[in-house]
C-alpha cells in the first residue's frame, strides 16, 4: 500500500501541488514511505523499479514460503506445493462449502496447517503409552486405534463417498448423511455399486475386494475406489501399496 500510494504521488506531483508538497514533506523527514522502493530492493534482491511495480505480489509470496519452509512444522505442508502428487486446490475444498462450525474449520486448518501444540513436547500417546504425542503419530500412526477409531474414520469415508455415487447415478436423492446407510450391492440401470464386496477373478488374488466397486454403464467402465489415510511422510508408499492391491 506504501509503495503504491508513493507512486500515485510521483505520477501526480507535476499537477497536483498538494500532493508534491506531501511528497517533499515525506522525503524530507525520510519516513518509511519514502524509502519504501530503497527497502523493497533490500528485501526482494531488485534492481530496477519495474520489477517491484510488475512482480511485487509474486515476490512476497515467494518471500513468505521462503520464511515458511525454514519452519519445522509449517514446512511439510508447504513443500508439498512442489509435488506433483498433492493437489493443491483439492486439498482446500472442503472449506468452500460452508458446513462445518467456524470452531471446526479452525481446528481442521491447525491440523492440516501443523500448528497444534501439545503442552509436553515429550509427552507420550496415551493410547499406546510408547510413541511420542504428535499431531502425525494420533492421526494415522498409532497401533492401538486401528482397530477403532481408525476403522470408523474408514468406514464414514466410505459412507460419504457411497451417498455422494448414489445421488450421481439416481439411487437417491437426499443429501443428509446422517441417514444414509450403506448398502452392499446396489443396482439400477445406470449403474451398480458394491461395497466391500469380494471380486470374482479368472486368476487367484490376494486383495480382491475393494472398499468400493462401481460400474458405470453408461460409459462401459469400472471404478476400484480404495480408501488410504494417511500423512503426508507416506502418502507416497499408501498410493503405491492400494495401486498395486487392486490390480487385476
Amino acid at each position: 500500500m506504501l509503495f503504491d500510494f508513493r507512486e500515485n504521488l510521483e505520477r501526480r506531483k507535476l499537477i497536483s501541488p498538494r500532493k508534491a508538497a506531501i511528497l517533499w514533506a515525506e522525503q524530507k523527514r525520510k519516513s518509511h514511505m519514502a524509502t519504501i522502493t530503497e527497502f523493497l530492493h533490500c528485501k526482494y534482491g531488485t534492481n530496477t523499479q519495474e520489477e517491484i511495480t510488475k512482480s511485487l505480489n509474486r515476490l512476497q509470496i515467494d518471500s513468505l514460503l521462503s520464511n515458511i519452509k525454514k519452519k519445522t512444522l509449517h514446512s511439510k505442508l508447504f513443500e508439498s506445493l512442489d509435488d506433483n502428487n498433492f493437489d493443491i486446490q483439492s486439498s482446500s475444498t472442503w472449506l468452500k462449502k460452508g458446513n462445518i462450525s467456524p470452531k471446526s474449520e479452525a481446528m481442521f486448518s491447525f491440523l492440516q496447517d501443523r500448528n497444534i501444540f501439545f503442552r509436553d513436547p515429550n509427552s507420550k500417546c496415551p493410547h499406546c503409552k510408547s510413541s511420542n504425542k504428535t499431531v502425525d503419530h494420533m492421526a494415522t500412526r498409532c497401533n492401538r486405534m486401528l482397530n477403532s477409531d481408525y476403522t470408523r474414520r474408514h468406514t464414514e469415508i466410505v459412507r460419504c463417498i457411497h451417498m455422494h455415487l448414489c445421488r450421481r447415478f439416481g439411487f437417491k436423492k437426499s443429501r443428509r448423511l446422517k441417514n444414509h446407510s450403506v448398502q452392499s450391492i446396489m443396482c439400477n440401470t445406470l449403474a451398480e455399486i458394491r461395497v466391500d464386496i469380494t471380486i470374482p477373478t479368472e486368476l487367484k488374488i490376494q486383495c480382491n475386494k475393494p472398499d468400493i466397486f462401481l460400474y458405470d454403464k453408461r460409459e462401459n467402465l469400472i471404478w476400484l475406489i480404495e480408501v488410504g489415510l494417511t500423512s503426508i511422510d507416506n502418502l507416497k508408499s499408501v498410493e503405491v501399496e492400494n495401486c498395486t492391491n487392486t490390480t487385476f
